[in-house]
């Protein structure tokens, strides 16, 4: 037979593993052959019934003697028990030629060599490790993640010029992975990210399998509505929410912040009754200048400004209700061919236009034209976002020229307010009392925002 590889123990001076492969005289069977004592027995740990596909590589892990990794004609094969069995390891990864392994200690990261000259990384065996401590049996639920991860700034690759080629290969995910174990029917577990005073930063909801299950925390924390951005669970122009506030639809319905600060924070993971936890870390990155000074002076100005968000988002929801209403109201008169409802359907376009007018004064015309982009024009929403993206995107002190800003922003803001609350105590008043004097009872009351 070819023997393609020979690894000796990590813990047992006496113990060698040799991998055989015997198709080349039409034998397609599996052997890694195992001696204990020296070689004066071996035992074939592998079979038909255990993997697919003729033996190629194996390593026993560094750090939990439980745990090897097979390589197979047909793809890498795990055991958890010592190398009495193995199951195909199927996530994301493809049935190759699987023919050699490497533990990068420090992350705990699997590298793969196949066939195809490729190189694979599992990244963070460290779950595996916890579940072959005792060899597979008697976990339930348990979480785990890496000791600290990097907040890494990322750019787009570029062409190497020496070989004119272009890196093309999937990155892995940008986060914290956090690595969820249960063996339970759930489908969904809460997770909560708190900082180092035990207060909770953010809440996230993983969806999960039985098993082994990796999702990503974005290191982002709770934020708050900034103005012009749509309410959580509202609806009409609401739902939009769910691409703003939420990077899918496995969050908890509250506002992404920025990036936490560097530094200790806790992962607490909860499935029904069940509920486990560690410490994580944070780490800037080292490439970068200590932004922490920035960042909070970034947090004071945007909390400083967002009261009059505050007001703004109100006058927004008031609009979205108002619009909501004049849609339910056309639908309701559509088939009504009487008198007094052509007088509530001129009032109705009336009061439509007036409400429209007023958006487009907040947010600008939308471009109804055929054609590329549309034409900038200042608008209240412009002025405060400009304000945000100033204060926010910058990595130097805020100063002079962003408080200015944010002066401008408040001043649009009051504008709006202004004008909106002209709308309601006027216009929206005389609408409402005309179509309460029939018998339809629809509307709310709007106070004036102070």
């Amino acid at each position: 037979a070819w023997i393609p590889q020979i690894r000796t123990s990590t813990y047992n001076a006496n113990e060698v593993f040799v991998v055989a492969n015997n198709y080349r005289q039409g034998d397609f069977a599996p052997y890694i052959f195992r001696t204990t004592d020296q070689g004066k027995t071996w035992t074939n740990i592998l079979s038909t019934a255990k993997v697919t596909g003729y033996a190629l590589s194996i390593i026993q892990d560094i750090a939990e003697p439980n745990l090897f990794f097979v390589g197979t004609e047909q793809g890498m094969y795990v055991s958890l028990d010592n190398a009495e069995s193995f199951q195909q390891w199927k996530n994301g990864y493809p049935s190759v030629s699987t023919y050699d392994f490497a533990i990068q200690e420090r992350e705990a990261d699997l590298a793969i060599a196949t066939f195809g000259r490729a190189l694979w990384v599992l990244d963070d065996i460290k779950p595996l490790r916890k579940l072959a401590h005792n060899k597979g049996l008697a976990s339930n639920f348990f979480v785990s993640a890496p000791s600290a991860v990097i907040n890494a700034s990322y750019k787009n690759s570029s062409y190497e010029w020496s070989t004119w080629g272009m890196y093309d290969a999937e990155n892995r995910p940008s986060g914290y992975p956090i690595t969820v174990y249960l063996m339970d029917s759930v489908k969904k577990v809460k997770v909560q990210i708190k900082d180092a005073q035990d207060s909770v930063i953010r809440n996230l909801t993983f969806k999960v399998d039985s098993g082994f299950n990796r999702q990503y925390w974005g290191f982002e924390q709770k934020g708050k509505r900034a103005a012009g951005m749509s309410k959580v669970g509202g609806g009409g122009r609401g739902r939009r929410m769910a691409e703003e506030a939420a990077a899918d639809a496995d969050e908890e319905r509250e506002y992404r912040g920025r990036a936490v600060l560097p530094g200790k924070y806790k992962v607490v993971v909860a499935a029904n009754k069940q509920k486990d936890s560690m410490w994580i870390e944070v780490k800037a990155d080292a490439r970068l200048a200590d932004r922490t000074e920035v960042v909070k002076k970034q947090d004071a100005l945007m909390e400083k400004h967002q009261p009059s968000a505050d007001k703004f988002n109100s006058v927004m929801d008031q609009l979205d209700e108002v619009d909501a209403l004049l849609l339910d109201l056309k639908v309701e008169w559509k088939d009504k061919k009487d008198k007094g409802v052509d007088t509530l359907n001129k009032a109705h376009k009336k009061i439509t236009e007036t409400a429209k007018n007023l958006r487009e004064y907040i947010f600008g015309k939308k471009q109804e034209k055929q054609g590329y982009g549309t034409v900038d024009v200042i608008t209240p929403i412009s002025i405060i976002r400009d304000a945000s993206m100033l204060i926010g995107g910058k990595n130097t002190m805020p100063g002079e020229q962003e408080e200015r800003k944010l002066q401008e922003a408040e001043a649009a803001i009051q504008n709006v307010i202004a004008k909106a609350n002209e709308f309601f105590t006027k216009d929206w008043a005389e609408f409402r009392k005309l179509v309460e004097a029939t018998p339809i009872k629809k509307f709310k009351d709007y106070e004036s925002i102070k």
